[in-house]
């Protein structure tokens, strides 16, 4: 018989080896993402064929598992790879099987603050469909679901350089069925045209001048290519600062400098610079220049994203007293007034100012009832904000009187979209909840699952 302590000598060796060898810690997912890493490298680096090659790989290092997060974020990989190689035939099934993955994990009633990655990917795979479609001429069957992807993203938040591919695809599929009136129009309606370093063409930067490299800067950072706007925006400024460092064309590179450090979510670099851009602008400008709410509101969110309530109060208050008269004077109807109310709500709230987020919160509805009605969409979402605002100040029948009153108004508004309703049904649950009303709670919460299970169904529809 072998003894205890000789037996653990014997094995534990074995135990050691087996631990260290090779495959000991790999898992599928291990595997997974080493071969998709891979892939995103090669795809980068311009190296089509190995990119595919390591896509395919990652997918089956799965083996053949249910379909997942992971074998969805192949598919949709692997389907960009193939339509640059004009793979249409091939990236299609790919497309559309990233697309039924994403489509079932994306909450279509979601405010669009919130849309996930997920939601990113599930728009991002509904467009590869519809490009796979176009690149084979099936430009019937491309169009409407183009169509549904443009109704989703005026919803959400999208970069320009998507939003360019659709309304490039749209215009080639109205193009194809004949509508070519309709496509001449979409082409026109584009905010900012493709920058020439936002697609990766290789230019001379130095060889641009201030008006171009400003230009192509703030393309590129629309577009996310940070990298490139980032020396194309130094260029304008270097060229700007050796005429004048504090002319105003100075001003302005530093406000696109800023809003790209800012974008990268880097406020201790951008702050000094738009602190700059501004106090250059404040001497350039004349005092009631409406150009200088630009670099307060910039400058504002960096002052908001660190936390600097008083100061970013401060600026947007000022942006809103300098355009405010003017504005409203001439159309009921300006947004940006009400979208810098928003903004000192939201301010006054975190930084505890709640008398002063109430009173402008009424002041916006008032606003609001005067351009639109007292049954607007529009009142209906500023009464929820109210609502919340009275909440926080402990002011509990006042602020279930505005809960009520903006889910009345936005029932009965033929232009509530789906995500206004989410909005208050999380909203005013949440508040019921808090004051202990958790059957009513609850039942908001049942309409919200109704709501969104409605909305899913219409989408699997449109997307069959």
């Amino acid at each position: 018989m072998i003894r205890p302590g000789r037996l653990a000598a014997f094995v534990l060796p074995i135990i050691l080896l087996s631990a260290c060898g090779p495959d000991s810690r790999e898992t599928p997912e291990s595997r997974w993402k080493h071969f998709y890493d891979a892939g995103e490298a090669a795809q980068k680096s311009g190296d089509i064929e190995e990119a595919e090659k390591n896509y395919r790989d990652s997918i089956a290092a799965l083996d053949g598992r249910l379909p997942s997060q992971n074998s969805a974020e192949s598919a949709l990989a692997l389907s960009t790879v193939l339509l640059e190689k004009r793979d249409c035939i091939g990236a299609l099934p790919c497309a559309q099987q990233a697309l039924l993955f994403f489509q079932s994990k994306w909450n279509p009633a979601k405010p669009s603050s919130s849309l996930d990655d997920s939601g990113v990917k599930y728009l991002s795979s509904m467009l590869v469909v519809a490009r796979a479609l176009n690149c084979q001429h099936r430009f019937a069957e491309s169009l409407p679901l183009l169509r549904r992807i443009s109704a989703l993203q005026e919803k959400v938040i999208v970069p320009v350089k998507f939003n360019h591919q659709l309304t490039d695809e749209l215009r080639q599929s109205l193009q194809g069925i004949g509508k070519g009136k309709e496509a001449h129009k979409l082409r026109d309606a584009i905010k900012f045209s493709a920058s020439s370093v936002a697609s990766e063409k290789q230019i001379d930067v130095l060889s641009l001048g201030y008006e171009d490299a400003l230009s192509e800067g703030k393309s590129a950072l629309q577009g996310g290519n940070f990298s490139s706007a980032e020396k194309l925006l130094k260029h304008a400024l270097e060229l700007a600062s050796k005429q004048d460092s504090g002319s105003i064309k100075s001003a302005e590179a530093l406000l696109w400098l800023g809003d790209l450090q800012s974008s990268k979510g880097n406020y201790a670099s951008a702050r000094p610079m738009l602190e700059k851009a501004l106090q250059i602008a404040r001497r350039r400008l004349a005092k009631k220049d409406r150009d200088l709410k630009d670099y307060m509101k910039r400058l504002a969110s960096v002052c908001a994203n660190q936390s600097d309530w008083k100061r970013a109060a401060a600026l947007d208050e000022e942006a809103l007293a300098l355009i405010f008269d003017n504005e409203y004077k001439h159309d009921k109807h300006m947004h940006r007034s009400r979208d810098l109310m928003d903004a000192l709500i939201d301010i006054y709230k975190k930084d505890g100012q709640l008398d002063k987020a109430e009173k402008i919160a009424h002041r916006k509805i008032a606003l609001e009832i005067d351009a639109y009605g007292k049954d607007s969409r529009k009142v209906g979402l500023s009464y929820c904000l109210l609502a919340e605002v009275l909440a926080l100040k402990k002011n509990d029948k006042q602020a279930k009187r505005y809960f009520q009153q903006s889910l009345d108004v936005l029932r009965d508004s033929k232009k509530t979209d789906p995500r206004d309703m989410s909005k208050i049904f999380a909203a005013y649950a949440n508040y019921l909840d808090k004051t202990g009303d958790k059957v009513g709670a609850g039942k908001l919460r049942d309409e919200e699952e109704a709501l969104n299970a409605e909305l899913t169904e219409g989408l699997e529809r449109d997307a069959r």
